[in-house]
């Protein structure tokens, strides 16, 4: 038998069980409203999308090489070598309390 830390990452990870179990109802039904909610008042897309905007703005104007398209709010940044990009990471978090993924 595997060990609960070990099924929980499955679980959660393993693309195969992610995408074969259906979401429960109450997952469903938040889904739902929040999609009316956003039908009724766009003023979160609106902020959200002047926010990309600006965010992506301002990196670039700092020097990064920002990729990807300038209407996604996902901003994929080239930042250099390893250890520059740990430390923006590092930075992100300490200072504006952005969370990203890093990848190298």
């Amino acid at each position: 038998m595997a060990k609960e830390d070990i099924i929980n990452v499955v679980r959660h990870k393993g693309r195969p069980y992610v995408y074969s179990n259906s979401s429960s109802p109450s997952v469903i039904g938040a889904t739902i409203e929040t999609f009316n909610m956003l039908e009724e008042n766009t003023d979160m897309i609106d902020s959200l999308r002047e926010n990309t905007k600006l965010f992506k703005r301002s990196l670039k104007e700092a020097g990064f090489k920002v990729l990807g398209h300038q209407e996604v709010p996902i901003a994929c940044i080239q930042v250099g070598d390893d250890a520059m990009t740990r430390k923006f990471s590092n930075e992100l978090v300490e200072r504006f309390n952005i969370n990203i993924r890093v990848v190298m």
